[in-house]
């Protein structure tokens, strides 16, 4: 790590200047700091070829996402909460370079004024030019269990309508511990209108994310209101829009029995991001 040598320094006999060459070397230590740190958090699947969200920046739904830290091109950045975004593209990150306004600008010895503090950091949008990078590109190290309560709006029945349905009766719990992401489904629905399988959207969560993601199958169950336990599958595979898993019954068909409330759904799963 770069250290200045100050064992010169008899002030005020012997003054060491502090030049721009200096202050960059003080600035390097801190990138090559970090160059160490954060592959050792994320582990021995890091790769330069992926941005790494290491705090925060959790959907709050409706488009919204709580501020936190990421991790690009060798450096963290801190990044704003957003309280609504159009998500009419897909969302990015933007690097943006502000004057610090309590510390600049600075009167320099020419004369001329500058601004030279630098407050660097990202901002998630949905900018049509796509930003630096893409959320999509970003991978979540662990930040412990999550809850997801799954909107009506994210779940679309094969047949009929949902009946009944609160934000929450279904609910993923997740957490990340690269290269995983384990998960639990749980909770209740009822679809009035024909027998059905779901369509659960989960890509905001990043189920979509990194190469091996596609061609999932992890198997549950369920109780219905009619008695007995149920057998259920959730899956992704490539015939699915990405992130995008359907519940589905292990009965012919795979349908879920028109107008049968499902309760206790259970289903745990582990996702391998590489």
């Amino acid at each position: 790590m770069n250290h200045i040598d100050t064992s010169n320094i008899n002030d005020p006999i012997c003054e060491q200047p502090f030049t721009g060459p200096s202050l960059t070397f003080l600035q390097d230590s801190y990138k090559e700091a970090m160059a160490g740190i954060v592959p050792a958090i994320v582990g021995s699947e890091f790769s330069d070829s992926y941005q790494y969200i290491m705090k925060g920046i959790l959907p709050l739904g409706s488009n919204q996402y709580s501020d936190g830290y990421v991790w690009a091109y060798g450096e963290i950045y801190y990044c704003v909460g957003k309280t609504s975004i159009t998500a009419a593209h897909p969302l990015c990150f933007t690097i943006t370079t502000t004057p610090d306004a309590s510390a600049d600008p600075l009167l320099f010895t020419d004369g001329i004024s500058r601004n030279v503090h630098n407050v660097v950091q990202v901002v998630l949008s949905d900018d049509v030019s796509g930003g630096d990078f893409l959320l999509s590109d970003c991978l979540t190290i662990n930040q412990g269990w999550l809850n997801h309560p799954i909107p009506a709006s994210d779940i679309t029945p094969s047949a009929g309508s949902l009946s009944g349905y609160t934000t929450g009766d279904l609910t993923l719990t997740y957490k990340y511990n690269l290269p995983n992401l384990e998960f639990s489904l749980l909770g209740k629905f009822q679809v009035v209108g024909g027998n059905h399988y779901l369509d659960i959207n989960f890509s905001s969560l990043g189920l979509n994310y990194g190469p091996n993601i596609k061609d999932n199958h992890f198997l549950g169950m369920s109780q219905s209101n009619a008695g007995g336990t149920q057998l259920c599958t959730l899956d992704a595979s490539t015939g699915n829009t990405a992130g995008h898993y359907f519940l589905r019954t292990t009965n012919v068909g795979y349908l879920f029995t028109d107008s049968l409330m499902y309760g206790n759904v259970a289903v745990n799963g582990l996702l391998k991001f590489f």
